[in-house]
């Protein structure tokens, strides 16, 4: 697999994971903020198990979408 290639689907993976972690946890990005406290936050167990379903549900329509393109 090409450089360019890797990166594009590293990029639409933590676009994917950016997006679920906004929508579901509230949180804006993954970079440290320098505040140790601050990279830190407390979720429910119902946001937790929401976001572990959206990165499920995300898997599985990629696996489709590669499975139906290879054939």
């Amino acid at each position: 697999m090409s450089m360019i290639m890797e990166s594009t689907r590293n990029d639409a993976r933590e676009e994917v994971l950016r997006t679920i972690s906004n929508e579901v946890l509230g949180i804006e990005s993954f970079e440290p903020t320098g505040a140790p406290s601050a990279g830190f936050r407390t979720v429910s167990v119902r946001e937790l198990g929401r976001a572990l379903e959206a990165a499920y549900e995300a898997g599985l329509f990629v696996g489709r979408a590669v499975g139906y393109n290879a054939l």
